[in-house]
């Protein structure tokens, strides 16, 4: 009989330990899982960035300008620019425009029955300046000019 009371006594006292330490607590098998949700994987950086201030050529209005744009597409040469963005003008009139250096090629002006140059307009006739009309057809001499003209008029 002491026996049973000293394994009695054991038992109960292993009871108390586990039931009252926070390592031995006894819990229920549940539905959900044990294992922890997948950690993100984090989004690479792009491999080439862009570079704050870098210069290009982009679209402003009717011509490519020269200049850092964080919004805007950059292009290496204004003629790049013109070709990819203002095609529906010719390259050499938005370039002109573009740089400020005229083409010196020839636009019928079909309202004065006469053509004129794409150049500085303070010299007088031929020269017209640059047309006003951006989607005329620039001709590379005067005479090809003046077929169209001639051909349009009669």
């Amino acid at each position: 009989m002491i026996n049973w009371l000293i394994q009695f006594d054991v038992v109960a006292s292993l009871l108390i330990l586990i039931t009252s330490s926070p390592k031995f607590i006894l819990t229920q098998p549940t539905n959900s899982p044990t294992t922890p949700s997948p950690t993100p994987v984090p989004t690479p950086l792009p491999t080439n960035p862009p570079i704050p201030g870098s210069a290009g050529w982009y679209v402003d209005g009717d011509k490519c300008v020269l200049g850092e744009s964080f919004t805007e597409s950059l292009h290496p040469s204004a003629s790049a620019c013109c070709t990819d963005q203002l095609s529906w003008m010719s390259n050499e009139l938005c370039v002109s425009l573009s740089t400020g250096v005229p083409t010196d090629m020839f636009y019928a002006d079909q309202t004065a029955s006469v053509c004129k140059q794409d150049c500085l307009a303070g010299n007088g006739l031929p020269c017209g300046g640059s047309p006003s009309d951006l989607s005329l057809t620039l001709y590379s001499s005067q005479i090809l000019c003046e077929l169209v003209v001639w051909k349009v008029c009669t």
